[in-house]
């Protein structure tokens, strides 16, 4: 398996972290070159709203995103993925928000990997 990730860096950075953490769970083998995957998994994240308030005094940035990951297999076959995600949360404030949804992004990801391979 091989995540390749464009936008958010953030985003990203905590999806890759729950994916090596479902593949271990799953004894799926992570590799660091896509041309040694069986899958290669791409990930697009994108902001899709901003949002400023204030609440109990203090300033809230909440952002919406949109998490899109698609695969697909070394000789170009695709792999069917969970639709795409969207979740938001502020970052200064909402950290748990993002890890919770990086995790069932992951978990969502990992069972479509397991029906692709049991078919």
């Amino acid at each position: 398996m091989f995540l390749r990730c464009e936008g958010v860096a953030a985003i990203c950075n905590a999806l890759r972290a729950s994916l090596l953490e479902q593949f271990q769970k799953q004894n799926i083998q992570p590799v660091r070159e896509p041309n040694r995957a069986a899958i290669v998994l791409t990930g697009n994240v994108e902001v899709v709203q901003e949002r400023v308030s204030r609440e109990f005094g203090q300033a809230m940035q909440t952002r919406t995103y949109t998490v899109d990951v698609s695969g697909e297999t070394r000789d170009g076959s695709p792999v069917s993925m969970p639709p795409p995600r969207t979740f938001s949360f502020d970052a200064q404030f909402g950290r748990e928000r993002l890890d919770e949804n990086a995790r069932l992004i992951a978990s969502d990801i990992t069972d479509k990997i397991r029906a692709f391979w049991n078919k």
